[in-house]
């Protein structure tokens, strides 16, 4: 029966609060709209609203789709990479690679440019490579080490690896590189 008496008292108490949250709610509507519709303050909140749609949007896609995006770079430490690397490749790697240090007579420039040589003709360029090695080759000599190794890279790219022994032959047969020095070329 209390239950009952409770029930009646609450929604005496609800219908009488009822007209005056409408009358709230009405005051609320006719005045602190119509300031949302003025020119500048319609501007600002569409701009706001769209906003915040745009990221709320944009960072549910992220979430979604992507996955950890840290990159993990492996710490080398110098001192000891030289011996983590077998000793054919080390010594490969040694007697190819240029030194300005070995070629005082080179420009200070031309490791620049025989690094844009190689790279030209790991790419594939053999076009912009041969360019490069002509314009090279003027100031250089046609008969430097270096410039014969590129020469070697550049034939055996362009014309193909036969092409390219048959023009080390040639230079073996003048004097100009020893067989093992192409060896390493080949590598």
């Amino acid at each position: 029966m209390t239950f009952l008496v409770l029930t009646v008292i609450a929604l005496g108490v609800g219908y009488g609060l009822r007209s005056y949250y409408l009358g709230f709610v009405r005051e609320v509507v006719t005045n602190v709209v119509p300031f949302f519709f003025t020119p500048f303050i319609l501007e600002a909140t569409t701009f706001f609203v769209g906003l915040t749609v745009v990221l709320m949007w944009n960072n549910y896609h992220r979430q979604k789709d992507e996955e950890d995006e840290w990159v993990y770079l492996s710490q080398v430490d110098p001192e000891t990479a030289m011996e983590q690397i077998p000793e054919s490749l080390r010594k490969r790697a040694g007697e190819t690679r240029f030194r300005e240090s070995d070629h005082p007579e080179l420009r200070a420039g031309a490791s620049v440019a025989l690094d844009r040589i190689e790279g030209y003709i790991a790419l594939g360029l053999c076009d912009e490579a041969t360019g490069e090695l002509l314009q090279l080759s003027e100031t250089v000599g046609d008969v430097h080490p270096e410039i014969l190794r590129l020469r070697y890279l550049l034939c055996a790219k362009a014309k193909g690896a036969e092409t390219a022994r048959a023009l080390a032959g040639e230079w073996i047969s003048r004097g100009l590189v020893d067989a093992e020095t192409v060896a390493l070329w080949e590598g």
